[in-house]
């Protein structure tokens, strides 16, 4: 008598989470394992205890219940969680399956698994794609840095030279003038100043180059002077 309470009761336990692993009862969102494929004991025993042969009393239904919730656990087919509230729970470690919902299970894993290798080669080939930019971006900018202190020092230079038959021409070169011709195609201002930053500090760093502070139109500026051999 115990083995039958005890296939009914399995039975009961393993149909209701193969229910919500297939979607047939529906799952809150945040529910916990325990919760979602668990059922209260006092139902479970509500639902089997109808079943039971009239010619039993009560009495000898509890204790065949108890033994067959018993042999359940010790044969590690179903566990019982006590809540805080005293209320006893009862879960099957396995699910009753329909092959449709096998078939429907699986077909969503492979799915879930390919989408995860999709989104995967997807963020590899946008991290190449980004980097590659970034690489080409740098060495268009190291390239572009390299003509501009190039045209910067003959700037200066061609600047000394002119001033040395036209008196009237100052034998110096403003920085920013030489920028803002320069870089004219760069609209962006921190773009331009930051590419300029770079140039500047190589044109400083060239031992034909002098920097110097000089008082025109009564500011202090800085500005490129060609040092005499």
């Amino acid at each position: 008598m115990a083995a039958d309470v005890a296939v009914h009761l399995l039975s009961t336990l393993e149909k209701h989470r193969g229910d919500v692993t297939c979607g047939n009862l529906k799952r809150k969102r945040g529910l916990s394992d325990i919760d979602a494929f668990s059922l209260s004991e006092v139902d479970v025993y509500a639902f089997i205890s109808a079943l039971k042969d009239k010619t039993i009393s009560q009495d000898e239904f509890d204790d065949i219940y108890q033994l067959a919730v018993k042999d359940l656990v010790d044969n590690e087919e179903i566990d019982t969680v006590r809540r805080d509230n005293g209320i006893n729970l009862l879960i099957a470690r396995n699910a009753q399956i329909s092959l449709g919902c096998r078939l429907r299970l699986k077909l969503s894993s492979i799915a879930r698994k390919w989408r995860l290798e999709f989104c995967t080669l997807v963020a590899l080939f946008l991290g190449y794609t980004f980097a590659l930019t970034k690489i080409r971006r740098a060495t268009a900018e190291k390239k572009r840095v390299k003509e501009l202190v190039k045209y910067t020092i003959e700037h200066v230079r061609e600047r000394m030279v002119e001033s040395m038959h036209d008196p009237t021409m100052a034998p110096y070169v403003i920085p920013e003038q030489i920028r803002d011709n320069a870089l004219s195609d760069i609209h962006s201002s921190a773009e331009r100043q930051k590419l300029w930053s770079r140039v500047r500090s190589v044109v400083e760093s060239n031992a034909n180059i002098q920097l110097k502070q000089l008082e025109i139109q009564g500011d202090i500026t800085d500005v490129f002077e060609w040092k005499s051999s």
